[in-house]
């Protein structure tokens, strides 16, 4: 069960915990660049970190890695990479 509350709390947003989601926004940040180059700017392109990062978070979770609140803030930073890479491409 997820503890919403958690995501309220200092500590899940902690600077530290910050500092490590530079690779998910960084790659969901230049796929979905790439991708609205590759489409001309087709709007379903800006899903593009989104789509990664819930591959890679369902792959981690198969895996092993049972932590459901860090994986809700990973693929937030997912999405939010993706959001800007396609509004840097425009």
């Amino acid at each position: 069960m997820v503890d919403w509350k958690l995501f309220l709390t200092k500590d899940f947003w902690s600077k530290k915990e910050i500092s490590y989601q530079y690779v998910h926004f960084t790659n969901a940040f230049f796929a979905t660049y790439l991708a609205a180059w590759l489409s001309s700017g087709n709007i379903l392109s800006i899903f593009t970190g989104f789509l990664i990062g819930a591959g890679v978070e369902i792959f981690q979770a198969l895996g092993g890695h049972h932590k459901v609140e860090d994986r809700i803030r990973d693929l937030f930073f997912w999405a939010l990479g993706g959001i800007v890479g396609f509004i840097f491409y425009m």
